[in-house]
């Protein structure tokens, strides 16, 4: 089973997204392991929050092929990206305004279709099953503007 292409991210959008928004809390598990479920010593868990536009590329039955956790962080198809730099421990309500940047040397452009994929995870390195079991990652209200 591969559980990376079993997600399929992305919405339709419309318009030049600005800024991501949101409320978050997390807390990193007490044991990082790597890919063997080996310990690796003095590692710690970090999340991950980043809202991702991309372009739409079709399929021949005319329908966009999303991208998945193989290629979401890597794909030249993503145009801009707003991530949290901030990902260690937050025990309180955290805030965060996030400013969408040109990724790949592309710019926005009316003209094409796009689509926007929010990817949260309480362990940054997750699509590489990498972690600590236990780590959690809170969150709330979420908004995108755009132009």
């Amino acid at each position: 089973f591969d559980a990376l292409s079993s997600t399929k991210f992305g919405v339709a959008h419309n318009g030049k997204p600005v800024t991501f928004t949101g409320w978050y809390k997390y807390t990193p598990g007490n044991e990082y392991r790597d890919k063997k479920n080996n310990i690796v010593e003095g590692e710690i868990d970090k999340c991950a929050i980043n809202a991702v536009l991309y372009e739409e590329e079709l399929d021949k039955n005319g329908e966009n092929v999303p991208l998945t956790g193989h290629d979401i962080n890597t794909s030249d198809r993503v145009v801009m990206r707003a991530s949290l730099q901030d990902t260690g421990a937050k025990s309180e309500w955290t805030e965060f305004t996030l400013p969408f940047e040109s990724m790949n040397g592309k710019e926005y452009d009316s003209s094409k279709k796009y689509y926007l994929a929010i990817i949260c995870s309480s362990s940054y390195k997750g699509d590489a099953y990498e972690g600590a079991p236990g780590s959690t990652l809170i969150i709330d209200s979420f908004k995108v503007v755009s132009e």
